[in-house]
């Protein structure tokens, strides 16, 4: 576990109040068409049909983020770290190496407390990072919402 001044020089952690069970917000990461709803980034989107999900401990993530504008493509891929479902699911990012953990935790019926905790984004990469995790976390809190 990282402490505060770990967080300040390596990493960082968000949380969020989402509109769902903890099972449900969790389906989000183990789900092609549900990830598809968030991994995303400005002016990309993900297509569910160009998704390959291996949720298990070291499982591989593979897609395609394709441009609304120019439908040219950014290739990525990832692994599947810690899952412990429906509670906790991380992700291991290789190149900046960066691993993610999601922690969530019921708050009441149909809420959940997501917390996003990042290790290994250097503080000069830091605010783009959060800037993104913000956009992919608005994405998932507006799927959820609309799907009440």
């Amino acid at each position: 576990m990282m402490t505060q001044r770990d967080e300040q020089l390596h990493g960082f952690s968000l949380t969020r109040t989402l509109p769902a069970e903890p099972r449900e917000v969790f389906s989000y990461f183990t789900d092609a068409e549900k990830f598809a709803r968030w991994f995303v980034v400005p002016g990309y989107l993900t297509p569910a049909s160009r998704l390959s999900l291996d949720p298990r401990p070291g499982g591989q993530i593979e897609g395609v983020m394709v441009s609304a504008a120019d439908e040219s493509e950014i290739p990525f891929e990832l692994r599947y770290g810690t899952i412990d479902p429906p509670t906790t699911v991380g992700f291991v990012f290789p190149n900046p190496a960066d691993n993610v953990t999601m922690t969530l935790v019921e708050l009441s019926e149909r809420r959940t407390n997501l917390t996003y905790r990042n290790e290994g984004s250097p503080p000069e990469a830091r605010a783009e990072a959060v800037a993104g995790v913000v956009i992919m976390l608005d994405a998932i809190e507006s799927s959820l919402s609309e799907s009440r």
